[in-house]
């Protein structure tokens, strides 16, 4: 059996990368064993794989309409980060609210204004 190592950004897997795979094996062999070699945080376009990682997991904590407050402490529990030290505090909430954030540009989520306080919750 033939090894062949591909050195790949699949993100997203297309047609395209499963054509590279077909022509792979279609040369070495069907039962050719295809060894891919992924890029870690930062990806080819200078996107940061890691900000869409974090985000997903932000989105997984929002289960039903919650304030940014209680989502960042819905973060802080996930994450297991406790502090009584206020900078380590408010710089994970400036975090988790980019995330937020971000999530809202990306239309994942939606922002909305009841009884005076602004909630997130998941789009539709």
């Amino acid at each position: 059996m033939a090894v062949a190592g591909v050195i790949a950004e699949y993100n997203p897997f297309h047609r395209g990368h499963q054509h590279q795979l077909s022509a792979i094996r279609q040369r070495l062999g069907e039962d050719t064993a295809v060894i891919a070699v992924m890029s870690g945080n930062v990806v080819q376009r200078g996107d940061l794989a890691l900000v869409e990682k974090r985000a997903e997991e932000v989105l997984a904590l929002v289960k039903e309409p919650m304030t940014a407050s209680e989502i960042n402490a819905a973060a802080c529990k996930f994450y297991e980060l406790f502090t009584t030290k206020t900078s380590k505090g408010l710089y994970l909430e400036r975090n988790v609210r980019f995330l937020v954030e971000y999530l809202v540009e990306t239309g994942r989520l939606d922002i909305f204004c009841q009884g005076g306080m602004v909630y997130y919750r998941r789009s539709k």
